[in-house]
């Protein structure tokens, strides 16, 4: 094999120095005189000249070589790299919440529905889908009478149970509405929630899941006041906007009836155009999606085509009991943090084989393909929330840059943010890539607490070294829980 190009050991360049050599070298034996030794001479010049535009194009072949492979590939050749492997780049994506719209039954809300959040900057979303409010899609409804008559049922169907109400002669709006609503709210399933609104002479009719869309059928004598609907709207800028409940209020841009909106309901995240470290760890994960291997083909379909999915893990019974982590025989468990119950339902029940169970606390019915539905279950994680110390030895007469809290922070969120579900936080791991983003640094120590509340506050002491985290549970970060201080 040659000393040169393609090698066992992977691609080998000439350099300048070494193709003007052989080059003179080549002339010296033909010519019988020593070529080169005359830096000015014609030879030389014309040798160096074609040398140099030789050495060209072995670089050339190089950054062909180099970016055949998605590990050393950068930009637009790194997204012809991953097509190879049936992968590309992850777009810029909005968030996307769903959002309360309470609105006048019959107008639609399109496209240009315009609403924003109530902080400070603003933030503006977009619908997403053009939808017609109706009854047959609501999630609260405000219900009114519209004529009275003695002996005359009054009904609300909800999701195809009746609930009839017969006027008594003394019956104002008041009283039938308040029978109707005593009637759903006995109801044993308890999947509504009925409360008179006696000074507007309306029965307000709620779901017990807020991310609920029912259907509702009134007799002729009641009609809706209102009827609140669920409406997908997506942020302005992509990227992930996290907003508490409550936050989304204002209305910018709207048809006439369009009353109020409200975010009650978990958003999907969205994303900044992924960069080249991110393409590259996505495309190893990715790369599985024509597996024969279960459970890394609906991994994969689960972390390509599901906005929003940060996380994903999949894991298999193949015994004929119950394993350990309570998996029934013959069972898959998918355990994913983001995106939308009904993508990665669909996802998941593309993917898996049949005869296959699947495991875990959330279930979807999704649509078969002889007009039933079958029911699938996977789990979210529980987060593991992360609390750092990290204390900073400087090398003598090294200077700090002023900003090193910040820095850390960014390393430790950076690497948090990477691990999956089931992984272990290691901070040992995070070393080299503080040690990369501070200068002057000599020695590092990271010390962690963990808890599972969110809300718990800053602790008082950093007990552990690690963190294991088990295979349904997620370890989390932000830069609010990470102390970063100076050894004296």
């Amino acid at each position: 094999m040659s000393e040169y190009g393609i090698t066992e050991t992977g691609l080998r360049i000439k350099r300048f120095d070494t193709i003007l050599s052989e080059i003179n070298a080549d002339q010296s034996e033909g010519f019988g005189v020593q070529v080169g030794s005359n830096t000015r001479s014609f030879l030389n010049v014309m040798n160096t000249s074609m040398a140099d535009k030789i050495a060209e194009l072995w670089e050339l072949g190089a950054d062909i070589y180099h970016n055949l492979s998605p590990m050393s590939a950068e930009g637009a050749p790194l997204d012809n790299a991953v097509q190879f492997g049936g992968t590309t780049r992850e777009p810029p994506q909005s968030t996307y919440y769903p959002i309360h719209c309470e609105c006048t039954e019959g107008i639609t809300l399109d496209a240009n529905t315009l609403i924003e959040s109530d902080t400070n900057p603003a933030i503006k979303f977009l619908s997403s889908e053009q939808k017609t409010i109706s009854r047959s899609s609501f999630n609260r409804a405000k219900v009114k009478v519209v004529s009275l008559q003695a002996g005359e049922a009054y009904t609300v169907a909800l999701n195809g149970t009746l609930y009839s109400y017969s006027c008594k002669q003394s019956d104002g709006p008041g009283e039938v509405l308040g029978g109707i609503g005593a009637l759903i709210n006995a109801d044993e399933v308890k999947a509504f929630t009925a409360t008179p609104d006696s000074e507007n002479e309306l029965l307000v009719i709620e779901a017990a899941d807020v991310e609920s869309e029912n259907a509702m059928l009134l007799t002729d004598n009641l009609t809706t006041q209102s009827v609140t609907a669920i409406i997908n709207f997506a942020s302005e800028e992509p990227g992930e906007v996290s907003l508490p409940n409550g936050a989304i209020t204002r209305i910018v841009t709207a048809p006439t009836g369009f009353l109020s909106c409200t975010n009650l309901c978990g958003y999907i995240s969205g994303r900044l155009l992924e960069t080249d470290v991110e393409l590259r760890q996505s495309y190893t994960d990715k790369i599985y999606n024509r597996s024969t291997r279960m459970v890394d083909s609906i991994r994969s379909a689960i972390l390509t085509n599901c906005p929003g999915v940060t996380a994903a893990q999949v894991y298999e019974n193949r015994t004929n009991q119950t394993d350990e982590a309570g998996r029934p025989p013959h069972s898959i468990e998918a355990v994913v943090d983001g995106g939308s119950n009904s993508d990665i339902a669909e996802q998941i029940l593309a993917t898996s084989a049949g005869g296959i169970t699947t495991y875990g606390s959330v279930s979807v019915d999704v649509p078969g393909e002889d007009d039933d539905t079958i029911e699938v279950c996977f789990n979210r994680p529980t987060y593991i929330y992360c609390w750092f110390k990290a204390t900073l030895t400087i090398s003598r007469a090294s200077l700090v840059p002023a900003n090193y809290a910040e820095l850390v922070e960014t390393a430790i969120v950076e690497a948090m943010d990477a691990l999956g579900t089931g992984e272990d936080v290691i901070p040992q791991q995070f070393l080299k890539d503080i040690y990369a983003q501070v200068p002057g640094v000599s020695y590092i120590d990271i010390s962690v607490y963990q808890t599972t509340s969110a809300a718990e506050g800053q602790p008082s002491s950093y007990p552990d070294k690690s963190v294991e985290v088990s295979q349904r549970e997620r370890a989390v970060t932000s830069s609010s829980r990470i102390e970063v201080a100076l050894d004296d």
